[in-house]
């Protein structure tokens, strides 16, 4: 199965907790980040070598914690986003994977890992989206998307 992976802000939590995961996922992973979730990609690509490809990086920066990271990337994968947006950093970041996805299926990664109830909640609204991503690997659970008649 050929994924995307979609790196947002929130909680920061060790790679290693998604290794199973992601060593199930194939050898080269397209990724996006949004804002801050550029940390949590670095994380992960140091971890897990080669095996991830960064596609787009994007958001409004209110998050990042240094924003001079973005000098080591090439400018045509950077979108900058105003900070009064209809949309959050996340919705953008899922948006852009939907639109490239194919046949790709779509991780979502961080997103609050659930310690704050406005981004759970606004996370798991998602669900009910065509924004939803088919997983969402927020730390201590992962989230499955079921659709309808699915029995697990």
């Amino acid at each position: 199965m050929n994924w995307i992976f979609v790196f947002t802000g929130g909680t920061k939590f060790e790679p290693q907790i998604a290794k199973n995961f992601i060593e199930n996922a194939g050898e080269k992973i397209d990724c996006v980040a949004a804002d801050s979730g550029l940390e949590l990609f670095e994380n992960f690509s140091q971890f897990f070598s080669s095996r991830f490809e960064l596609k787009k990086i994007l958001g409004d920066w209110d998050s990042i914690s240094n924003r001079e990271k973005l000098n080591s990337y090439p400018k045509k994968i950077i979108e900058n986003h105003k900070t009064d947006k209809d949309f959050t950093d996340t919705e953008l970041a899922l948006d852009w994977a939907h639109k490239n996805a194919d046949d790709k299926k779509i991780a979502l990664f961080g997103a609050g890992g659930g310690e704050r109830i406005d981004h759970l909640i606004a996370v798991f609204d998602l669900f009910s989206t065509s924004l939803r991503p088919d997983v969402w690997v927020c730390g201590a659970q992962t989230i499955y998307f079921l659709p309808c008649g699915f029995y697990a």
